[in-house]
């Protein structure tokens, strides 16, 4: 012979208390630290006091490794990172490698005026190590220039 089970009935005050334990735990899903504590930056590159005119600005933190193309007006903007101290790196070289293996392609950027253009800078740039180049991000906007020198 089969017994069969019934499920018991939960009562007004089981559900209640199981839905509160459920909306706790989204709650403080949502509590992740420093979450919303993010920033943008907005700023521009130089060298020798000229924009430089292509490349890529890495924003290195504790969170990661964001970065920002840099425009032939030698802006850029990084957004979505975590507010607090970062190094900064800037390169040029991937923008002389994509002309050096395509002469078409190196064609294609001189005649148009949004397209990046090499500049050649210091190599220790490229490192975070080596850059000398620090930023510390804040919450929301702010606008940063970075003099390169010799």
């Amino acid at each position: 012979m089969m017994k069969t089970f019934r499920h018991a009935r939960t009562g007004p005050s089981v559900r209640r208390a199981l839905v509160g334990v459920a909306l706790c735990a989204i709650a403080l899903a949502g509590c992740g630290g420093k979450q919303g504590a993010l920033g943008t930056v907005t700023g521009k590159v130089t060298y020798k006091g000229s924009p430089v005119t292509g490349g890529t600005v890495h924003i290195v933190t504790e969170g990661g490794n964001f970065p920002a193309n840099i425009k032939r007006d030698g802006t850029f903007t990084a957004a979505d990172i975590p507010a607090g101290p970062a190094k900064v790196t800037v390169e040029t070289e991937s923008i002389h490698q994509n002309a050096r293996q395509d002469p078409a392609a190196k064609a294609y950027m001189e005649k148009n005026p949004n397209m990046p253009l090499y500049m050649p800078i210091p190599k220790r740039y490229a490192k975070p190590e080596t850059s000398g180049l620090t930023l510390d991000v804040r919450k929301g906007m702010q606008e940063k220039t970075f003099d390169l020198t010799e």
